[in-house]
């Protein structure tokens, strides 16, 4: 490319001199790079250097990723399901194939799993992936925030025992609408709590819709090293 022929005449053989650079800012997604690119109005519109691949590589470096979703019936309510579905598209876009990840889908219980084990993030797993997501049922049921915490750190155990890790940083993205009547005890949280700590794990949450109960999901964030986020509807998830 035209970006590639220039960054390479401003290079040198002994990496003296700067052929090309990448900057994007984390608070407000503005993005410089070295030489100029120019971009047209329709790559422009809705772009984010921070949803981006090179962007999370060396912002994050190598990471294991299990994306925990909601499917139950309420996130019917508002196209919350198409939100947490485009979200999960988006996470899975900004790895690399040096991080490793899963997805798990649950209601009154684990609806579906993409896998037992985390799976390294090449294009092909990657493709695999949102494949299968688009495949789903994306809002049916109860909600038990309990079984598919439980879920996520068995297969994080798994994972580690048999090598499918990048043997670096392990996070959980939790979204939910839902208010889990059967969760809350002090036993639920320490035990999550307690499973975080044993793998090294943060934890950061997604409360999805205008009438959602955050305190739980909150805490679990709160409890675990991670981030709180609440999302209106209609908002989007990528900011």
């Amino acid at each position: 490319t035209a970006y590639k022929t220039a960054a390479a005449k401003e290079s040198d053989g002994n990496f003296q001199r700067v052929g090309y650079s990448y900057y994007g800012d984390q608070a407000t997604g503005s993005y410089t790079s070295w030489p100029r690119e120019d971009m047209c109005e329709s790559k422009r519109q809705g772009w984010d250097p921070r949803a981006r691949p090179w962007y999370a590589a060396g912002a994050t470096g190598p990471k294991d990723i299990i994306i925990i979703a909601d499917v139950s019936g309420s996130m019917s309510t508002a196209g919350r399901s198409e939100l947490a579905k485009k979200a999960v598209m988006q996470i899975l876009d900004t790895l690399t194939w040096k991080d490793f990840a899963t997805v798990i889908l649950f209601n009154h219980d684990v609806a579906q799993v993409f896998s037992e084990e985390l799976r390294p993030l090449t294009d092909k797993n990657r493709n695999a992936m949102k494949t299968w997501c688009e495949s789903q049922l994306w809002n049916g049921g109860g909600t038990n925030f309990g079984a598919p915490l439980t879920k996520a750190f068995e297969i994080i155990e798994r994972s580690v025992s048999s090598g499918s890790t990048s043997m670096c940083q392990k996070a959980v993205m939790f979204l939910t609408d839902g208010e889990d009547t059967s969760f809350g005890s002090e036993d639920n949280f320490k035990t999550v709590k307690e499973n975080c700590d044993k793998y090294d794990v943060f934890m950061f949450t997604y409360s999805i819709g205008a009438d959602a109960d955050t305190s739980k999901v909150k805490r679990l964030a709160c409890e675990n090293r991670g981030v709180f986020y609440p999302v209106p509807d209609n908002a989007d998830l990528g900011d």
